[in-house]
C-alpha cells in the first residue's frame, strides 16, 4: 500500500540531491512503544532508500511511539488506528 509513496520519495531524493530528510515514524494502538516499532518503521524506510542509491548522510530517523497520535488511542476504529501508524517525512535542509 505504501510502496508507491516510498518511490515517489526516492524520486524527490534522486532529483533533489542537496535535500536532506528526517523520516518520523509513529505507531497505533499500545500505551508504549516497548519494542521501538516507530523506530524500526523509520529504520525501514532508510533502508529502502539506501539501498537505491541515497546515500546515508542525507537521511535521519526518529521513531516518537505512540506520543504524536492523530486520534487518541485506543482508537475508535481501522481508520483511525491506520492514521496513528504511519511515517512522515521532515525536510531538514534543500
Amino acid at each position: 500500500e505504501s510502496q508507491g509513496a516510498m518511490y515517489d520519495l526516492l524520486y524527490v531524493m534522486q532529483n533533489y540531491p542537496n535535500l536532506k530528510i528526517e523520516i518520523q515514524g509513529h505507531i497505533c494502538c499500545i500505551d508504549k512503544d516497548y519494542r521501538n516499532l516507530s523506530t524500526d518503521r523509520a529504520k525501514q524506510i532508510k533502508r529502502f532508500l539506501v539501498y537505491s542509491g541515497i546515500t546515508q548522510h542525507r537521511i535521519q530517523t526518529k521513531g516518537f511511539g505512540v506520543s504524536q497520535p492523530i486520534y487518541p488511542i485506543p482508537e475508535a476504529s481501522e481508520e483511525q488506528a491506520a492514521a496513528n501508524r504511519r511515517v512522515e517525512i521532515q525536510i531538514l535542509s534543500k
